[in-house]
């Protein structure tokens, strides 16, 4: 067994699941997964509420010019308007206290502001517009959004049996927004196929040779050209045993440098599979995750712990954008030009 493979079983032992080596690391993968198709879809029921908020909201000149500009970023389709909420889901949404300014800021904000609003506004939606949540553009968004940056998707009827599961939880976004991963994969175990499990947890899937998954293939690239966050990112979201698996293993070659990866200066002391807060390879991965490098923003979103500022500074991009339902690399190229 090689060092990496020692997580698994202390990630076992903390969630209390009796698993075999591999598997327990991905309940974390499909935690990371699951955030960003759970907000793509919040944009949708988003729009709901403000197309229903009458003239008094479009009156309101400067909020329906935030309104275009996180459109525009989100490239959401406004030629295809949203399923809208009745009145009652309107008052039962002002009645839990959340209105238009709250909504534009889950869809624009990427501060830490802004990641806790998202929560705020899929709980609320959860409760408020279960039907909105289940609409088939909603549906569609958190299917693609759920396996984001995994070589492969879910079907429609599994997304289904997701945000149902999760509308009945009192914390709808722990499931949809990954904050327990537990629950999360116990969602999972009853709703996703033999098939999707495998995928999902890296145990399987057809991305088994260079040249079948053109993302894996970048970051395959990007590993050979001796960046080691790549060959992380790469060794996390590829299936075990296939060929990129066994590239990013041993970093092409170079060895590891961290206690576990293949990135200078990340530490995880208590072996939850999250880098702490305190590595010191945070520093450089975060700033070069601002200035444009995102391979680096996705590395520091797969490898932070939940809602942490490393997380949210990989989910945004290097605060790019609020809300996206793909990987970085796939939304912006390797390095973002702007």
């Amino acid at each position: 067994m090689n060092q990496r493979d020692d997580v698994a079983y202390a990630l076992g032992a903390a969630f209390g699941i009796v698993v075999i080596a591999g598997i327990a690391y991905s309940v974390l993968r499909a935690a990371k997964s699951a955030t960003a198709g759970a907000v793509a879809a919040m944009v949708i029921g988003g729009l709901g509420v403000m197309t229903v908020a009458g003239q008094a909201f479009a009156d309101e000149i400067e909020q329906q010019r935030r309104l275009d500009e996180a459109l525009d970023a989100l490239d959401v389709d406004t030629d295809s308007p949203p399923q809208l909420l009745t009145p009652s889901e309107v008052r039962c949404l002002n009645d839990v206290g959340l209105d238009e300014d709250d909504i534009i800021a889950a869809l624009t904000d990427t501060s830490a502001a802004g990641a806790e609003q998202q929560i705020n506004v899929v709980n609320a939606y959860a409760v408020c517009a279960p039907s909105a949540m289940l609409s088939a553009d909603s549906l569609e968004r958190f299917r693609i959004g759920y396996t984001a940056g995994l070589p492969g998707q879910i079907t429609t009827e599994e997304a289904r049996c997701i945000v149902e599961i999760a509308i009945e939880l009192p914390e709808p976004a722990d499931v949809l927004v990954g904050l327990d991963p537990v629950v999360g994969f116990e969602t999972m175990e009853r709703c996703l196929t033999e098939a999707s499990m495998d995928m999902i947890m890296g145990l399987g899937g057809d991305a088994q040779a260079f040249g079948d998954d053109p993302g894996l293939d970048l970051l395959a690239d990007q590993c050979r050209a001796d960046d080691d966050r790549a060959c992380d990112l790469l060794y996390s979201t590829s299936p075990q045993d296939s060929d990129y698996w066994v590239l990013a293993e041993d970093c092409d070659g170079r060895g590891l440098q961290s206690e576990l990866m293949c990135t200078i200066g990340m530490v995880d002391e208590d072996g939850d599979g999250y880098f702490d807060d305190t590595s010191s390879g945070w520093a450089d991965v975060l700033l070069d995750c601002t200035d444009g490098d995102m391979v680096a923003c996705d590395f520091a979103y797969w490898h932070s712990r939940p809602q942490s500022e490393p997380e949210r500074t990989g989910f945004t991009c290097g605060e790019r954008i609020a809300v996206i339902n793909t990987s970085c690399v796939e939304r912006y190229g390797v390095v973002a030009d702007d």
